[in-house]
This record gives C-alpha cells, structure tokens and sequence, in this order.
C-alpha cells in the first residue's frame, strides 16, 4: 500500500509548490493515508496540473467517463483535488498540499491526523514555504498605520483587496482549526479567514464556508486586527484570500519566529519605528507584536530582523509613538501581477534554493 503513496508524494512534488517525498521518517506517506484512500491516491496521479474536463481524463486513462466523473467530483468535494467551473462542465486537476489540500481538510482533521501532521509539518516547511524568495503569503500592514499613506500600493491595503472583490466567502482558520482538535483552542478568533473570487464558489461548494458581502469582511477585518491578527494575503496584486493570523497557530508564523530574522522571509515591504521621546513604556506593543521583535526599556526598541511590518504595534499606541515606514526600494518585495506568475516564480525559485 506505501507503494501508491509514495508514488502520490513524488506527484505532488512535480507541482510548483512541491512536497517532501523522502524524510526518512515515513510521515509524509502517514500523512497522506490519512486524506486518502488508494483509490484516491491512484486517481490522483493521473491528474495534471491543469484542468481537464472528466471525459478528456477517463479517455486518457481508460476509464469509464460518468464512473470517473462521479469519482473526480466526489475526490474534490473532500479536497483532494481542484474542482473548477459549473455543474455539468466541471474540470479537474491536481492539487498543491499547502496551499490546498492540507487547507481543504478543514471539516475533516482527526487527533490521529493531526498528531501526524504536527510531527511532520518541520519537514514539511523546511521544504516547502521556506525554500526561495517567493511565498503563498505575503505580511501586509494594517490600514492608517503607515506614515505616508500616498505609497500604499492597492496590494498593500486589506480594505482595498476587500473592497475590489466581487465575491467574498469566510471559513474558519485552519492553523486555529487544528489547535482546537488537538485540544490547545487558540482564545483569538476562528472564522476570520477571507476568499475572494473563484476560491469562494469552492470554499461554499464544500462546505468549507459561506458568501458574505464586503461590509461583514470590513468587520471581520476590525475584529481581527482588535484581536492581535497579523494580516496574510495572498501573495499576487490580485489575491484569491486573505489570512488572519496569530503567532501561535498559524504554521509560517511560527516557522518565520523560530528563525533569527523573521523579516527576511514576511514578504513585507514596511517596518515599525519608534518616537523615543513620546514612548511611555507601557509595553502594550510588546504584547501585540507576534514575532517578539519588541522590547521594553525606557522606552520601546523594534529589532529590524524581526518585524515584519504588520502594524499591530500602532494600531494600539495611544502616545502616537510608533509608526510604520516603507523599507528602502531595494528591500521592497513586489507581488506579480496574478496568481500563475507568483506560482511560476515559486516552481523555479524552490528547485533553485
């Protein structure tokens, strides 16, 4: 049985964003085992990386078309697989395993898997989100935080990707999901996380969560940044979702702080600065900041390898004493234009590292 699933591990390695396929500790096949049965395995190496209608697939593999169909839609009901179009012309096609898969177990995670997949989530990043430049998820600062608002780009603005969406959908967080079954609940809040476009027909689809319209998303966005959430967004101009997160669930976060420079790898473009003279040392922003870039003395200090750039420091300074300014043009990272360039960049860049 390993068999099938270390032929679906080394499948999902050919995909841009990649999985390990050899740790010498078997959790990846583990972890596989528990999201799919070897049937599901077998179909799934079938599929490419681009989407084909069902009858194209069955043909391909030599299958009967309405029995691979029902099978194909019925895989990505339970996210195993990417399901694209309306009824009765869907297509199909392979899925990543972050982000996607992992993602789309969101109704379905047990203790049993998430014992596993806490063991092999260090493998998992360590080969993954953390190889090259290039991010699914990209640090931006929270709204009225920066210092010359006329630089903030649309890309860089939560209310603005919000207030450019056609459609909205929200689900749960998955990192504060999983903390909940494995019986540590995270306190901060759980259905914070944002789908814009074609994510949300998916997301509603399968039950994973519902449409709401941009004045709840607004709120949403309110409550989570009250809440001490860094703002994630995809990490295209135009991104399909937008992530609430706290430093002690979500998994890059936790990856960025175990590291000595948090910052290098945020894909964030601003950094917090403090007015030493009207700092008070209360320490409020030293319990908001998620990376631990912030002490207190006489006055708070930001350690620069640390902060990435999120704002939550501000947002809640009542002295005015700290602020958020854009990093020097040759620092500044700049999301491409649309998804598929971000995940080509992500396909050479994590084969280069």
């Amino acid at each position: 049985m390993s068999v099938v699933y270390q032929a679906l591990a080394e499948h999902l390695d050919t995909l841009p964003q990649r999985f390990p396929t050899n740790t010498g500790t078997g959790l990846e096949l583990k972890v596989l085992q528990h999201i799919f049965s070897p049937e599901e395995a077998e179909m799934a190496i079938q599929l490419q990386p681009m989407p084909e209608l069902a009858t194209d697939i069955a043909a391909r593999i030599g299958k009967d078309p309405e029995e691979t169909e029902a099978f194909l839609l019925e895989m990505s009901k339970k996210g195993l697989i990417l399901r694209l179009g309306k009824p009765g012309a869907h297509k199909f096609m392979a899925a990543p395993f972050m982000v996607g898969i992992m993602e789309w177990q969101l109704k379905r995670f047990t203790k049993e898997m998430i014992e596993d997949l806490d063991a092999f989530e260090p493998y998992l990043l360590e080969q993954t989100w953390m190889k090259g430049k290039t991010r699914e998820l990209r640090t931006i600062p929270i709204d009225k935080t920066v210092t010359d608002t006329s630089e903030v780009m649309p890309y860089e603005s939560a209310e603005a990707i919000i207030k450019s969406a056609k459609h909205i959908s929200v689900a749960d967080c998955m990192c504060r999901k999983i903390s909940e079954v494995r019986g540590e609940p995270c306190d901060r809040p759980m259905e914070v996380c944002l789908q814009f476009g074609g994510a949300t027909h998916l997301y509603v689809g399968n039950g994973l969560g519902r449409y709401i319209d941009q004045e709840e998303a607004l709120a949403l966005l309110k409550k989570g940044v009250e809440s001490a959430l860094v703002i994630q967004a995809g990490s295209s101009q135009n991104p399909g979702g937008m992530c609430m997160c706290c430093g002690c669930c979500c998994k890059p976060l936790t990856a960025y702080k175990q590291t000595d420079k948090p910052a290098q790898y945020a894909n964030s473009n601003y950094f917090a600065v403090v007015d030493e003279e009207a700092c008070v040392a209360c320490g409020v922003c030293e319990d908001r900041c998620q990376m631990d870039a912030i002490t207190v003395e006489d006055h708070s200090m930001v350690d620069l390898d640390r902060c990435i750039g999120c704002g939550l420091c501000v947002v809640t300074c009542d002295y005015d004493a700290i602020t958020m300014e854009k990093k020097e043009e040759a620092l500044q990272w700049v999301p491409r234009e649309d998804y598929m360039a971000t995940i080509m960049d992500i396909h050479k860049e994590r084969r280069e590292a």
